[in-house]
């Protein structure tokens, strides 16, 4: 078909990523997946088709893309110029600290953003606390309306119940009305959490630190005069 272009999408990460933009757990595969508007398109046009090569799936879009892509997983989309009429493609992204402080309150920011062409209807979030942790805030909310192109954003605040010990997994769920029915995204907002600082080295009878600054004990004053040698 003319027109046709395929983009395909890797995470070799350990949690999700959204290509389409700033990732929720900011993973070192954050991207931007082109095309993010419609000049990147080869084939200029209103609305662009877009199917999923996985699920088979069709949507529609003024020409950004977006997909929820799991740990250690692709995604394949092609898209063409076309007309008719389809859902709008939309994305659920929830932005948060990576890594994530396990004895320290968190902000998530949660985005919803509509790239077709036609509005959304009836939009309601729903969030899940993870083990070890509890909301601050409200765990829904609501948007009557998500126009084509715009995004509804909302932050909510956490904090670890006692020190976390498990990595940091909140799942967001968004269900809303399209031209073409009833619709539901689900993502899985991860992060690791931040390490621990090491304990001080010790050898059962003195605790060394490591540091070359004359305290004694230290196991960098005992190996600077060998080491200058």
């Amino acid at each position: 078909m003319p027109g046709t272009f395929t983009f395909s999408y890797l995470n070799p990460a350990d949690r999700q990523a959204d290509p389409t933009a700033r990732p929720c757990w900011s993973c070192s595969t954050a991207a931007t997946w082109p095309p993010r508007s419609r000049r990147r398109w080869r084939t200029p046009a209103p609305g662009y088709r877009v199917r999923d090569l996985w699920t088979g799936e069709e949507t529609e879009t003024t020409g950004a893309l977006g997909a929820t892509v799991g740990r250690h997983a692709a995604t394949v989309l092609r898209g063409w110029p076309a007309s008719v009429t389809a859902a709008p493609r939309t994305s659920l992204t929830v932005e948060l600290p990576d890594p994530v402080p396990p004895s320290r309150p968190l902000t998530a920011t949660v985005r919803f953003t509509n790239a077709g062409s036609t509005p959304i209807t009836g939009a309601h979030l729903q969030l899940t606390a993870p083990p070890e942790w509890q909301f601050d805030s409200a765990t829904e909310a609501s948007a009557p309306t998500v126009n084509p192109g715009t995004t509804g954003e909302t932050a909510v605040t956490l904090h670890p119940i006692s020190t976390a010990t498990q990595p940091f997994e909140m799942p967001a769920t968004v269900t809303y009305t399209t031209n073409a029915g009833a619709r539901t995204l689900a993502v899985s907002a991860e992060s690791p959490l931040l390490p621990a600082p090491n304990p001080p080295y010790s050898n059962g009878l003195l605790a060394v630190d490591d540091a070359s600054d004359g305290s004694a004990g230290d196991r960098g004053d005992w190996l600077s005069p060998y080491l200058s040698c």
